[in-house]
């Protein structure tokens, strides 16, 4: 089933008042009564990325991505008023090409310190004519193929591309049950598309972990006075990675509470299968992108 949402005019504001979460259900004023918010006012929107025509385009994305980070539940309350998917979809790629960044920067630097001509690295992969023999097994063929796929610059980018692509979308499957209205629905696919922002903080990973990734590609010889300073960046890397992870799938759940009212059963499958998703993603972008990529140039260079 696809995620986009289907074409129908949004209702009149929902249940909870989108600015302080209060309770509207049996209220006919067009007021909140706790906070005073103008529940009829077009141009109000509780998501600042929906904003970014008043208040700019770079202040409005990382105002988003440190809400959808930190108070996705204050998030989830936008459900309450209309939620144009194409605004949160533009969020959404900006958010994978900020997670791919990190990939091509290692991959500029390892292409301009390297030896290796035209568009491969020298230290990956195999791409000799007698390496590849599918007589040796499926496995080690695979391995070659991988490897072949691995050697080309622009491989690892395009394969995080992907991968990134892939992930930040997944998540919409969930937002979709049955029961909901397809207005409730529409509202709620938009928002998931939100869910991704913690990935806007990896180019901060990056920051320690491209230094590490060229001294591990060339096999750099470091003082021992520096070593801890290397175990300590790498620990810190790892660290903030695991956070980033967590956020995300916690704060999708999150979301996926508020959007959806959905019950403890659909929550806790979801809480698995959005992991299995990444996991999906991840297989498709950076082991079948590779391979993929890796038979092509074989059969091209069989063809020399």
């Amino acid at each position: 089933m696809s995620n986009r949402p289907a074409q129908l005019a949004d209702p009149s504001p929902g249940k909870l008042c989108p600015e302080c979460g209060y309770d509207l259900r049996g209220i006919a004023s067009q007021q909140c009564p706790e906070c005073g918010l103008n529940l009829n006012d077009p141009n109000y929107s509780s998501i600042p990325w929906a904003n970014r025509a008043r208040i700019g385009h770079f202040k409005a994305f990382w105002k988003t991505a440190l809400l959808a980070t930190f108070r996705p539940k204050k998030l989830g309350m936008a459900v309450a008023q209309p939620v144009d998917f194409r605004s949160a979809n533009r969020f959404r790629w900006i958010v994978v090409v900020l997670a791919t960044l990190p990939a091509v920067v290692t991959v500029v630097v390892v292409k301009t310190l390297d030896d290796a001509s035209g568009w491969r690295i020298a230290r990956i992969g195999d791409l000799s004519k007698d390496a590849f023999d599918m007589r040796s097994g499926l496995l080690p063929a695979l391995t070659v193929i991988f490897g072949a796929g691995l050697s080309l610059a622009p491989v690892i980018p395009l394969g995080a591309l992907v991968m990134f692509a892939l992930w930040t979308a997944s998540a919409g499957i969930w937002f979709r049950p049955r029961r909901m209205t397809v207005v409730e629905q529409n509202r709620a696919i938009a928002i998931s598309r939100y869910a991704c922002a913690p990935l806007a903080w990896l180019p901060i990973a990056g920051l320690g972990a491209i230094p590490i990734a060229v001294l591990a590609y060339f096999n750099a010889n470091i003082p021992a006075q520096f070593g801890w300073l290397i175990i300590t960046i790498g620990l810190v890397v790892e660290l903030f990675l695991l956070a980033i992870l967590i956020a995300s799938w916690w704060g999708t759940l999150r979301l996926l509470s508020m959007t959806t009212r959905c019950g403890w059963g659909r929550w806790s499958i979801a809480a698995i299968g959005i992991p299995a998703g990444w996991i999906v993603s991840a297989s498709i972008g950076m082991l079948l992108v590779p391979c993929i990529a890796g038979f092509i140039s074989i059969v091209i260079e069989s063809l020399k």
